[in-house]
């Protein structure tokens, strides 16, 4: 044993491959299928990715519709004014802003993000995220400083 403790990327890495320890034992008992599955994966990602991508296509033109539309008829809860589609505009110059600022910080890191601001009132300032299931804006919890 070692007198210092485990590095815990190396932990939770172990939990991550729980799942593909089988693919790799199945694959250890039966070399011959190792070559012919990777052959059979490319075959279905060349026949599946002319009609996954059209899909994917429209589905993000339909939800970008959908909010665009729900913006138009949403009125601010601070102030009563419609949002409009500037606010969706200010909330994308907030949101650039914001990564950039991070990039500057933080040269040559990756990041996950998950964007929560989606429209920004234009009279008060009330920042609001958009709700796919429901089809409306929610005042998000304050999490970001942009």
């Amino acid at each position: 044993m070692s007198e210092f403790p485990q590095n815990p990327a190396t932990i939770t890495s172990r939990k991550r491959r729980r799942g593909g320890r089988k693919l790799d034992r199945f694959l250890r008992r039966h070399p011959a299928l190792g070559g012919p599955l990777i052959f059979l994966g490319l075959i279905l990602l060349v026949v599946l990715l002319p009609v996954l991508l059209p899909v994917a296509l429209v589905l993000h033109a339909r939800d970008l519709r959908r909010r665009r539309a729900s913006v138009e008829r949403f009125v601010c809860v601070g102030c009563g004014q419609v949002l409009g589609l500037e606010a969706l505009a200010r909330a994308d110059a907030a949101w650039a802003e914001y990564v950039e600022k991070l990039h500057r910080e933080h040269p040559g890191c990756r990041f996950r993000l998950v964007r929560e601001v989606d429209a920004i009132c234009l009279q008060c300032g009330t920042r609001y995220h958009f709700d796919e299931k429901k089809w409306i804006f929610r005042a998000p919890e304050p999490k970001y400083d942009f």
